[in-house]
């Protein structure tokens, strides 16, 4: 297949500055350089990191500038003509993405063509370019409040979406143009054995001692994650018990963001308590060492959360979690992996989850070491093959 892939406007790929959607991207590029060797153009927004692509033969990757003066004047324009047209005509990205194909004459060299997440850009491709497309849905950004749903809607061959809940909320009646496909993470990273001077170094970092029970959030630090009820809900703890810590790990955004308002209040209530610890944004590479060494792993989404990566992280890495019932997370989260939470009255009932664990550590136990009966389900490896099998049925349609 010949496959142009528009990826998210805000984070390049590879993954190199974070993110979930650009890592299951840069995860299926990789496999595709591995098994599938499809010919495949990516768009990317471009990043001032050096990026290693002597592995790709089989990509190539076309990096859209968004710091030069002219990507800032169409950000202007697009905003004003969509305001004034009350009609959605496309912004800096797409315009550029357009342009490039034009100059490379590449608009009718496609057999698909495979959006990640850019709802809004489906309209304006299908008019533009002589081939099938295919939207990745990895949030809640199409359903029927969406005011061009039905332009979107008919516009794609085919909807893939991360997790049922965000099928049933594209279309409550289940059809053939709309299929769930759910990701995974890398499960030889996550499921690897850690040397022990590593858990060591990472308890002497953080100053944690042996008799600690760890729990740790990670993830980015905004208020429809939950964070600050988690925080809350450990300062009232940390009153009654004193071997307990929590580990926030992440930022308001992605690598290098600034600290937002949101961020130095959460940290404001965690002030003066010892038992919780910031550590910053932390590179990808460096989540399993986190993961081994926590006993449990939270997820207090409060939004609906379309099908968040860290909670199976945690559970690839054999850890309990604890997470809300909402989006997509109970497809994930199950009884025998963790404990579900109503996100309502999310402090007291994160309280209450957390106080029964301590009083009772063996739940942590049995909850845990379900990645090898769940490999199936989460690994990339299986993620990808599901993707491409997809891919390639649209293709030959």
């Amino acid at each position: 297949m010949k496959i142009l892939l528009v990826a998210s406007e805000w984070l390049p790929v590879p993954a190199v500055e974070g993110g979930a959607i650009e890592t299951l991207v840069e995860a299926y590029l990789n496999y595709n350089e591995k098994i599938y060797h499809d010919s495949i153009d990516v768009y990317s927004i471009a990043t001032k990191i050096d990026i290693d692509l002597s592995n790709y033969q089989y990509t190539n990757f076309i990096y859209i500038k968004n710091n030069t003066f002219m990507y800032l004047l169409k950000k202007v324009y697009y905003k004003l003509i969509n305001n004034v047209f009350k009609k959605y005509n496309g912004n800096a990205f797409l315009s550029d993405v357009l342009n490039s194909l034009k100059k490379r004459g590449t608009f009718n060299k496609y057999d698909l063509v495979l959006v990640e997440n850019g709802v809004q850009f489906i309209p304006i491709l299908k008019k533009k370019l002589n081939c099938k497309i295919v939207l990745q849905l990895h949030n809640d950004y199409l359903n029927h409040d969406f005011s061009y749903y039905k332009e979107v809607y008919d516009s794609c061959d085919k909807i893939l979406t991360v997790s049922d809940f965000i099928s049933s909320r594209v279309n409550p009646v289940k059809n053939d143009k709309v299929s769930t496909v759910h990701t995974g993470v890398n499960y030889a990273k996550f499921n690897k054995v850690v040397p022990v001077s590593d858990i060591i170094q990472m308890r002497e970092k953080y100053q944690i001692s042996d008799n600690d029970l760890i729990f740790i959030y990670i993830g980015r630090i905004i208020p429809i994650k939950g964070v600050k009820e988690l925080v809350e809900a450990f300062n009232c703890l940390s009153k009654h018990y004193f071997n307990i810590k929590l580990l926030v790990v992440g930022s308001s955004s992605f690598k290098n963001a600034k600290e937002s308002d949101y961020v130095k209040e959460v940290m404001s209530i965690a002030d003066g308590n010892n038992n919780i610890i910031f550590t910053g944004f932390i590179d990808n590479s460096e989540l399993p060492i986190l993961y081994k060494f926590c006993d449990v792993a939270i997820c207090p989404s409060i939004c609906n959360d379309a099908y968040p990566l860290s909670p199976i992280e945690a559970i690839v890495s054999n850890k309990c979690v604890i997470a809300t019932m909402n989006g997509g997370i109970p497809e994930i989260v199950n009884e025998q992996t963790g404990f579900l939470v109503d996100a309502d009255n999310l402090k007291n009932n994160l309280i209450e989850v957390i106080d029964k664990i301590i009083k009772n550590p063996k739940l942590i136990i049995e909850k845990s070491n379900k990645s090898d009966k769940l490999r199936d389900k989460f690994d990339e490896v299986n993620y990808v093959d599901r993707l491409h099998k997809e891919l390639e049925k649209i293709w030959k349609k």
